[in-house]
């Protein structure tokens, strides 16, 4: 999967997978915002990518990989006021943590990114 800005699309990115055999085909369009630096997990099942408005700051967002193009939506962060103009979030290799580069939204004026690390949703399903 890439991501790739497109000029006569108002310089939105969109994020591409690329079968064994053909074209590249969208996976992630979104109308109004667009999607930079995917990561897959581990297991593949999800890619967590950054989401934005093309402005300086994005936020993480989490998309389901087996999902059809059509049907894929974005599950945006737990903690949206971290945001920076490149996320590059990552997902642990076990796939309990997510870690990204951040503004510390605590320090009024932030301007350098710093390195954040949180749990994923670990709950057990309802018994």
């Amino acid at each position: 999967m890439f991501d790739r800005e497109i000029a006569t699309d108002g310089y939105l990115r969109r994020l591409y997978k690329v079968p064994i055999v053909g074209n590249p085909v969208a996976f992630f369009s979104p109308s109004a915002l667009s999607a930079k630096t995917p990561f897959y997990s581990p297991d593949a099942k999800i890619v967590v990518t950054g989401l934005g408005d093309n402005t300086n700051l994005w936020t993480v967002a989490t998309l389901e990989s087996a999902k059809p193009a059509s049907t894929v939506m974005a599950v945006r962060s737990n903690y949206p006021d971290y945001k920076d103009g490149s996320t590059f979030p990552i997902v642990s290799p076990d796939g309990t943590r997510l870690a990204m580069a951040a503004r510390d939204p605590r320090i009024a004026g932030a301007v350098n990114a710093q390195v954040f690390a949180s749990r994923r949703n670990m709950n057990l399903p309802p018994q």
